[in-house]
């Protein structure tokens, strides 16, 4: 069993386990690479990156999100692990464009930069906004 690296202290973790009981996806075998349980963490690293730095963290503080879902543990624990597994699929569906900077070299040549608002639609399961937005009590807001 793999599990994300304890560096980021996340307060809700997804490990290579619970994505293959909810997924049937043997992340060992799917992921590309000879490198074993590294490259596993290596993802499990990245979805968890991508839902809590890029989205609950995004909106307030990291230290008051933190304290919200460990309050909240029951209500909140089987949707942020949903967010992670629907995250993975999505990366393992699309490929993983995290480090994208969101610029496309046109037929011309030129540059052209994409608002973060596309580049956070590419990298991030819309699934996934759409359930955290959905939380209660919220952990995201993505309001005007």
């Amino acid at each position: 069993m793999a599990t994300v690296s304890e560096l980021y202290q996340y307060p809700v973790a997804l490990d290579s386990d619970e994505f293959l009981n909810n997924t049937g996806i043997d992340l060992r075998e799917e992921l590309d690479g000879d490198d074993g349980e590294r490259k596993v963490i290596n993802f499990l690293n990245t979805i968890h990156s991508l839902i809590y730095d890029s989205l609950i963290y995004s909106t307030g503080s990291k230290t008051i999100k933190n304290l919200i879902i460990k309050g909240f543990a029951e209500d909140l624990q089987n949707d942020i692990k949903k967010a992670l597994i629907i995250q993975g699929q999505y990366i393992l569906d699309n490929g993983d464009i995290s480090l994208w900077n969101g610029t496309v070299i046109t037929a011309n040549t030129t540059a052209d930069v994409k608002e973060s608002k596309i580049i956070y639609q590419k990298v991030i399961a819309p699934a996934a906004v759409d359930l955290l937005m959905n939380t209660a009590p919220p952990l995201i807001y993505m309001g005007e």
